[in-house]
């Protein structure tokens, strides 16, 4: 939790963030809900969590991949 908070508060010069904070995990969707409900503020940290239950995609397929490329904007 520590390095979360930390790398959560490392801004540039101009007060953005530095690092974008992502989850992507294949964890199914009703096991996830319930750890999310019992632990909301670890949630705070990331800019988005993407759940392979909720999308319908599992890593490592491509399709996965591109999912996340795409809705997120990731290089």
């Amino acid at each position: 939790i520590k390095l979360l908070q930390e790398s959560f508060r490392m801004c540039d010069k101009n007060g953005n963030k530095i690092h974008r904070q992502l989850v992507f995990s294949n964890w199914d969707h009703l096991s996830f809900d319930i750890f999310k409900k019992e632990h909301p503020a670890i949630f705070r940290y990331f800019e988005a969590i993407v759940i392979s239950g909720h999308i319908k995609k599992i890593k490592p397929n491509k399709d996965a991949f591109d999912y996340l490329i795409e809705t997120y904007h990731v290089d």
